[in-house]
């Protein structure tokens, strides 16, 4: 958080640099993540490639946190909102591998898209949970992955008036277009489970009790707090704005440096 406070002023060389490098790494994993992604077939290494689309979502709030660091006047602090996001996604994206982990069996394993066609029929309590996982991964309302970007973009979009916003516009509108993108490879999966036909050997998956309670405090997690997302969202808004508060230890004028001081 020191290096959010120092980079905080607009007119510092240091601070708008540290703006480009976090918007250039924002795009290019976000974009690459997404775009690889949206090659594969096998799921778990399309997850894994997702998470690092979403790891350059997340860096949208570092570069919004370089510029809002010490002031709570934007709509969406950038701590606040990586914060918020990371919430989200733990839950999504562990409820997700979890279904995956349930459905899989030494004698067959889930790998590819296509191993999960007509799931919504053969299995539909692990599909439903899986399809929830999904959507709240691709944003779509009113899932918790959906306020999690909102915050996220809606950061971004508060710095389009600040010294560099335009960095901060193309940003947030660079950012949407990638979420529509992710959303295609997710929606294919949950297509594939529905409307697709049941192989001549379905799955037959061995429920394991503690995968199974975990992959449902996931989803109904994911669920909860897409539709009350106030408490989350206040309890990430007050630990941004104390981790912020904190004193810079580096400061010789601080209550630290008096406190060393003797005074």
């Amino acid at each position: 958080m020191t290096a959010f406070v120092s980079a905080g002023d607009s007119a510092n060389p240091l601070g708008h640099r540290a703006v480009v490098l976090a918007w250039l790494l924002a795009v290019a994993t976000m974009t690459l993540g997404n775009t690889v992604a949206l090659a594969q077939e096998n799921l778990k290494r399309l997850l894994a490639y997702s998470s690092i689309a979403h790891a350059g979502y997340l860096m949208i709030g570092v570069a919004v946190a370089f510029r809002n660091g010490t002031s709570s006047s934007g709509l969406y602090l950038g701590a606040e909102a990586i914060l918020f996001y990371l919430t989200a996604y733990a839950f999504m994206t562990l409820g997700a591998f979890g279904v995956i982990i349930l459905l899989s069996t030494p004698r067959r394993t889930v790998e590819t898209v296509e191993d999960l066609a007509g799931l919504g029929k053969t299995h539909p309590l692990a599909a439903l949970a899986l399809t929830i996982c999904l959507f709240s991964l691709a944003g779509i309302p009113p899932l918790a992955g959906f306020w999690g970007k909102f915050e996220l973009f809606a950061a971004a979009f508060s710095l389009s008036s600040s010294g560099d916003g335009d960095l901060y516009w193309w940003l947030a509108v660079i950012a949407v277009l990638n979420s529509a993108a992710g959303a295609y490879y997710y929606l294919k999966i949950v297509v594939g489970m529905y409307l697709r036909p049941a192989p001549a050997d379905p799955l037959t998956p061995r429920f394991a009790w503690p995968t199974t309670v975990a992959v449902t405090v996931c989803t109904l997690l994911t669920v909860i707090f897409g539709l009350f997302p106030a408490p989350v969202a206040r309890a990430t808004r007050l630990a941004a704005e104390s981790s912020l508060e904190r004193p810079d230890p580096l400061d010789k004028s601080g209550p630290i440096a008096d406190a060393r001081a003797g005074r």
